[in-house]
């Protein structure tokens, strides 16, 4: 079945809460496609956060790979679409993360897919608590009594304007050595073009052993592969290429070639990782260099806009030091903290402002360079500081749209950040109904639960100031009063620690280092009201030594699975196939 029809008959919603789907006609969707066209792949696992699609159960101490693909959207996508124009040779649709769903069907459908690859279609990745992720990682590992490589797909803007066909993004590996490897048998799977490039986890982070063209300017923005490294899997992000706006009925585009170059690619990193079937390596690698000329001969749909610096998608992770990856509060870009709106402003649109008439130009522009660029810089500038942040910014408008225009922007996003500072004349405040306010506590839930997960059971006191330095405007907003915040928090962090004490027996049993060191205590002893005056330690500083410590029990617990691993079933089953590939 092409690809084109895949899409469109997958073009359903999937919603879901922290108690998991609670809509499921996309999920149905595919499962009706697959039992229709006579797949080998079936649904083998099922439960409320995740669907799991294999040809078998996996086997005991067996190496496998879990290719992850989210399947829940955004509330701001309301009309699941996608659309080919033949003559242009685009997609468009609402591809985040239907996108990378569709190319998963796409090869269970299409393609011969090695025995041991489990394709999971999870929810609440878009909320960063990622159930599914956790729960398709339990059901593999426990069936099999170990990891499986974890590779999750996503869209990214990444390598758009280079013609690539897939981005490797958040990298991680038990070792620095497995994380060399595979990027060199990458490497080595591409023809005579270059198919891809690699967005790293950190600044600092040595990938000197690639051309330099191979190396992204961005960093990881969270997804499924940093959940999974968290769990000390090795694990990557294999990203669609995309342009517009990921998170609303605007959609995205993908060149036709690199859509389906980006399914090509994912077949053969499943190849390579597998260590199976060498003897298709060559005709991939000239489908895949056709392909990659075929999308460089596909105009663009427009020119992207530059401002001194780089494009505003490449140097999106310069506004962040350290750890790039975080739309869920990993590196000072925290989903509810001040650092970031974009858990409620995807889009600039008519609905934020009923009196402004919208872009005039491109729509699909509106969340790279409202949410990315604007808002963030707005939001670390003082509200007295419109003319510098006008100056800075406005780089991105200026030329691209009229002054009147961008001047509107501007206003309006620095006022977002800074309500009321032009009297409320360009930005005005949402009312929320009891439906939307149920809503937002639970993703705020979600996003605290996972932010505790970070703080032992004794860390109450650190975890309560740090909660309300980061999230506290967000909580004001549905708990206005002082008592009601306590108990809100207090909720977050008891039920947190419920949660990683019954899977405490799991962790332990994979290597996973347990956050909970003592039992609980009685809850009036636990959570003292806490004293206005009481000073803590900086959140960037707890920061940092959350990191510290998370880095050396990190490669200790690790060390023997990395070794294992490297000299077994890792793509690579002996030295003779290390020299095969020059290494």
């Amino acid at each position: 079945m092409e690809l084109k029809e895949i899409l469109e008959k997958i073009s359903l919603p999937a919603r879901s809460k922290k108690t998991g789907f609670y809509n499921t006609e996309k999920l149905e969707a595919i499962k009706t496609l697959l039992e229709e066209e006579g797949s080998p792949f079936h649904l083998i696992f099922q439960n409320e956060h995740t669907w799991i699609f294999g040809k078998k159960e996996p086997e005991q101490k067996k190496f496998s790979i879990l290719v992850s693909s989210h399947a829940d959207i955004v509330n701001g996508i309301t009309k699941p679409f996608s659309e080919f124009d033949k003559e242009k040779k685009y997609f468009k649709g609402t591809y985040d993360n239907m996108g990378t769903n569709g190319a998963c069907v796409a090869l269970m459908l299409n393609e011969d897919v090695p025995d041991n690859v489990y394709f999971a279609f999870n929810d609440e990745e878009e909320t960063g608590r990622c159930l599914g992720a956790g729960e398709a990682l339990k059901y593999v590992g426990l069936t099999s009594q170990r990891k499986p490589f974890c590779i999750a797909l996503d869209v990214t803007d990444e390598g758009y304007d280079n013609d690539r066909l897939f981005t490797i993004e958040g990298m991680n590996s038990t070792s620095a050595a497995i994380r060399e490897r595979v990027l060199k048998l990458m490497l080595g799977a591409d023809g005579e073009k270059q198919s891809f490039e690699v967005v790293k986890m950190k600044k600092d982070d040595n990938v000197s052993y690639l051309p330099k063209s191979y190396v992204a300017d961005g960093l990881t923005v969270f997804d499924e592969s940093v959940f999974y490294a968290e769990q000390n899997c090795n694990s990557f992000s294999f990203d669609l290429p995309t342009e517009g706006s990921m998170h609303s009925d605007s959609g995205l585009y993908v060149k036709e070639a690199v859509f389906k170059g980006y399914v090509k690619s994912l077949l053969q990193t499943i190849y390579v990782l597998d260590a199976v079937y060498p003897d298709r390596q060559e005709a991939i690698k000239k489908e895949k260099d056709e392909l990659i000329q075929e999308a460089m001969d596909t105009p663009f749909r427009k020119t992207s806009y530059s401002y001194s610096g780089g494009s505003y998608g490449s140097s999106y992770g310069s506004y962040y030091s350290g750890m790039g990856y975080s739309d869920y509060g990993y590196g000072g870009y925290s989903r509810y903290s001040k650092g970031n709106p974009y858990s409620y402003l995807h889009d600039y649109d008519d609905d934020d402002d009923p009196d402004y008439n919208g872009w005039e130009g491109d729509p699909s522009v509106e969340g790279d360079v409202i949410n990315k660029y604007l808002i963030n810089i707005a939001y670390n500038m003082g509200e007295d500081q419109y003319e510098e942040f006008a100056e800075k910014a406005g780089e991105a408008l200026y030329g691209y749209y009229d002054d009147e225009t961008a001047d509107k922007i501007l206003h309006h996003a620095f006022e977002y950040c800074h309500p009321g500072v032009f009297g409320g004349e360009y930005c005005k405040p949402e009312e929320m109904d009891e439906d939307e306010v149920a809503e937002y506590e639970a993703e705020l839930f979600g996003e605290l639960s996972v932010f505790a997960e970070a703080y032992t059971y004794d860390d109450w006191d650190q975890f309560f100031a740090d909660a309300l330095e980061s999230y506290g405007e967000a909580i004001e907003q549905i708990y206005p009063d002082e008592d009601q915040q306590f108990d809100f928090l207090s909720e977050v962090f008891e039920e947190t620690h419920q949660e990683l004490s019954e899977e405490e027996d799991w962790n332990k049993s994979f290597g996973i280092s347990s956050k909970k060191k003592e039992k609980k205590k009685d809850k009036k002893d636990k959570y003292p009201k806490k004293d206005k005056n009481h000073k803590t330690k900086s959140l960037s500083d707890r920061q940092k030594e959350l990191e510290d410590e998370k880095e050396d029990s990190y490669y200790d617990e690790s060390i023997k699975y990395a070794d294992d691993l490297y000299e077994t079933d890792y793509g690579m089953k002996d030295q003779d196939e290390m020299d095969d590939h020059g290494l």
